[in-house]
């Protein structure tokens, strides 16, 4: 089917007394200096459209752009997530793991700890390490209970084993 993501972003910008300072190198956010609350606008929509092409070439830009940043600050938490991000979209399972999991000793955001542990468990299942997804969804369990996607991936797993009743178990859990 059609795939929608929708988030805010701030496009358009220009106010007086106003001054902008971009932070992060990929997927950048963009901060007024002094700080200002700001209004949303539904108005205006902004649709994106890539090419698989064009997405491919990014992901090997952010690749190339992140591993510069990790050389220059190995010890920015954003910077190993996006990395590992980066190879998870090039299928780079091994890479994207060692970055996922340095980022989830670094992180002090649980609800992006989750989403790399669940992406570690996805990319160990290609990787056909069915322990370490396994292990890998049952700590982002410990993090987020409440949230279903970790419960479908060990469902996933077990299902992969042929272990018919847990996978059952773990799918009625979502």
């Amino acid at each position: 089917g059609n795939r929608t993501t929708m988030h805010d972003r701030l496009r358009f910008m220009r106010w007086p007394g106003i001054s902008w300072s971009w932070r992060n190198l990929v997927h950048e956010d963009v901060h007024s200096v002094p700080q200002q609350t700001w209004n949303r606008n539904t108005d205006i929509v902004w649709v994106h459209r890539t090419t698989e092409r064009e997405g491919a070439d990014a992901v090997q830009r952010n690749l190339r752009i992140l591993r510069h940043a990790l050389a220059k600050d190995p010890k920015e938490p954003r910077t190993w997530y996006y990395l590992g991000n980066a190879y998870f979209s090039d299928k780079q399972w091994g890479e994207a793991v060692r970055c996922y999991e340095q980022y989830v000793t670094m992180s002090g955001w649980d609800d992006e700890r989750w989403t790399a542990l669940v992406y570690c468990a996805i990319a160990y299942r290609e990787m056909r390490l069915v322990k370490a997804a396994l292990n890998a969804d049952l700590r982002a369990m410990e993090l987020r209970p409440q949230w279903p996607d970790h419960y479908l991936g060990l469902a996933y797993t077990h299902a992969n084993m042929n272990d018919w009743p847990r996978a059952r178990y773990w799918a009625e859990q979502a």
